[in-house]
């Protein structure tokens, strides 16, 4: 038993160090087991809040039979917003950006824009400049026209607890790219970047906020301003968008009745609900009136490309897709905000604990040098699979790679040392009943 132990005890050492040292080789794995579970448990039954309006091939090609080849000509989006919020949409929320002016008409920016002074509940996207290096080297006309346009400053979060932000490592960009001034001066607009991914590539998780060094260096704001998606639920809950906060030491962005977490790093956790669960209506059907009003009623609609917009590419992988649209991905993570929704990840304590525990069970089957005893140990497998599994039912999250892991080579290791004992003895018997023969 003693070697059991040595190994117990090293296996436990060698997690923490896992744990400590952030290795991505070990949770690749358990992300991994995570999309399982997903696909084990399939698409759940919900009634979203979220209808999706796409731009795709069909509306592409239609629009391209109408001699307007993309870039579209904003009086369509015009037509579109008018649409939905005649059919009772609450909230019209664009992952597309306007960052400059229509290439056709300019008269066209001036209908889009009449309409969304009309209606207010729209979200405008804004794409953002990563490095100061890269905005440096703009035209100094295009960073003036930039500089005067701030509107999208409006929104910057109150802060709580803003001692705690130094546990906080949130998202930092150099300068926002918002909608030309002529939109931004009339509705909100934010970033609508998916963010970091993680370490196999999937996206699982969604920035509540992201840090902008340039409103901060030159002294107009702290810079922290909120996703598009945040804002969209906030406008649906008819929240002030001004008025956003942030508690760093609580890790929690409120909205009226809603306290939306996030981890270190800024970021929510995302739950994925399955395929099929959010409507889609093609664009070019919304802007012509064909399709059933009924639809959008008290809804928030994602205007954005769908993954039959060839050349408009915009497709992520997810646990149930590796072509996942990103209007999608928002689409989930707005439900999730107002569900409640987020897959929460166990703590490092309770993943130890968890481990722990797992590799007690084993210890306590090991004792035996039965070895059918010896092979109930192997049970803690299936059982470590459930109980994490139970768990993801209920948005928890709690690594069983590990744990797996480290029972399969207890038990093995045991079993193996055991029945190698057992050959030994068998082989000595049989020496001593020859040797007893041979004496006769």
């Amino acid at each position: 038993m003693k070697i059991l132990y040595y190994l117990s005890a090293v296996l436990l050492i060698v997690y923490v160090l896992f744990l400590f040292f952030q290795v991505p080789f070990i949770d690749f794995f358990e992300l991994k087991i995570m999309d399982l579970f997903y696909r084990i448990r399939g698409s759940v039954n919900i009634t979203p809040d979220v209808v999706i309006v796409g731009i795709d091939e069909y509306s592409l090609t239609s629009l391209e039979a109408e001699k307007d080849v993309w870039p579209w000509s904003r009086h369509h989006y015009g037509k579109v917003v008018k649409n939905l919020f005649n059919a009772g949409a609450k909230v019209v929320v664009f992952d597309v950006s306007f960052t400059e002016e229509d290439e056709t008409n300019p008269m066209y920016d001036n209908y889009f824009a009449s309409i969304i002074s009309k209606y207010k509940n729209v979200i405008l996207g804004t794409y953002l400049i990563n490095e100061k290096d890269t905005y440096q080297k703009y035209n100094e006309k295009i960073k003036e026209k930039l500089e005067n346009n701030i509107t999208y400053l409006n929104y910057t979060y109150k802060m709580k607890n803003f001692k705690s932000l130094d546990f906080i490592q949130p998202i930092e960009i150099y300068k926002v790219r918002p909608p030309i001034l002529k939109f931004s001066s009339l509705v909100p607009s934010a970033t609508y970047e998916i963010g970091e991914i993680d370490v196999d590539g999937v996206v699982r998780s969604l920035p509540l906020f992201f840090k902008e060094l340039w409103a901060n260096e030159v002294g107009i704001s702290s810079g922290f301003l909120p996703h598009m998606d945040v804002l969209a639920v906030a406008m649906f809950k008819n929240a002030d968008l001004t008025n956003l906060i942030v508690d760093f030491d609580k890790r929690i962005v409120e909205i009226k009745d809603l306290k939306i977490p996030f981890d270190l790093n800024g970021l929510f956790k995302i739950f994925y609900y399955g395929n099929n669960i959010f409507k889609e209506i093609s664009f070019y059907d919304i802007e012509n009136g064909n399709f059933n009003k009924d639809i959008f009623k008290n809804k928030i609609v994602i205007i954005g490309y769908t993954a039959t917009a060839k050349g408009l590419y915009d497709l992520r992988i997810t646990p149930f897709s590796n072509n996942t649209p990103g209007v999608y991905i928002h689409a989930t993570a707005i439900q999730n905000m107002l569900s409640g929704d987020t897959l929460i990840r166990a703590s490092t304590w309770l993943r130890l604990l968890f481990t722990a525990f797992s590799i007690i069970y084993v210890l306590l089957f090991s004792r035996s040098k039965n070895i059918k005893i010896n092979i109930l140990a192997l049970l803690s497998v299936p059982l470590i699979f459930l109980v994490s599994y139970m768990l993801f039912l209920n948005q928890i999250y709690l690594d069983s790679f590990f744990p797996v892991v480290s029972c399969i080579i207890l038990s093995t290791t045991n079993i193996s040392k055991n029945l190698i004992q057992e050959n030994k003895e068998k082989r000595k018997s049989k020496n001593i009943y020859i040797d007893m023969f041979q004496i006769m």
